[in-house]
C-alpha cells in the first residue's frame, strides 16, 4: 500500500481486510479501485511490467538493495494472475470454510506460544470487504489467459 501523494510505502500486510467499507467508504473504495486497476493492467499487458508492479520492484530495490528486474516483476504479475484466477473461481462459502480451517490450524500454535489470536488478523477480517474483493477477482478470473 502506497501513499499516493508521496509515493512512500505505508505498509505491506493484510490491514485492509479489517477495514469497514461503510465507515471508511471513500478510502475503501479507493483501495478496491486501485486493486482492480492493478489487476486489469496485468491482464491487459501480462508480458510488460505494469506501473503497480514497478512500484513493488522499486520498493524492494530501495529497502533491500536487490533489483528483481523486469523479469522479476513479470514473475510477480504471473503469480498475481494465478491467484486472481484461483480465488475468483471459488465461491464465498468455500473461502469462508478455508478461513475457518486456517484459523483452526493457527489458533493452537498461537495459544501454545502465548501469542494473542488477534495478532494473526484472522479475527478482524471484514465480511463486506472480503465479498467486495472477491467480486473483483471473480469478475476478472474469466479474462485471464492461461
Amino acid at each position: 500500500m502506497f501513499n499516493v501523494k508521496k509515493e512512500k510505502v505505508l505498509g505491506i500486510d493484510h490491514t485492509f481486510t479489517s477495514i469497514d467499507p461503510e465507515q471508511f467508504a471513500e478510502n475503501c473504495q479507493s483501495y478496491l479501485d486501485t486493486v482492480a486497476k492493478a489487476i486489469d493492467d496485468v491482464i491487459d499487458k501480462p508480458d510488460r511490467e505494469t506501473e503497480a508492479t514497478k512500484k513493488v520492484r522499486d520498493f524492494l530495490k530501495e529497502f533491500s538493495q536487490v533489483d528483481i528486474g523486469e523479469e522479476g516483476s513479470k514473475s510477480i504479475q504471473k503469480g498475481l494472475l494465478k491467484g486472481v484466477s484461483l480465488i475468483g473461481s471459488l465461491d464465498l462459502s468455500t473461502i469462508r470454510q478455508q478461513k475457518k480451517e486456517v484459523k483452526n490450524d493457527i489458533v493452537p500454535t498461537t495459544e501454545a506460544n502465548n501469542i494473542p489470536v488477534e495478532a494473526t488478523g484472522l479475527t478482524r477480517i471484514n465480511k463486506d470487504f472480503l465479498e467486495q474483493m472477491h467480486h473483483i477477482f471473480q469478475e476478472r478470473a474469466g479474462k485471464i489467459q492461461q
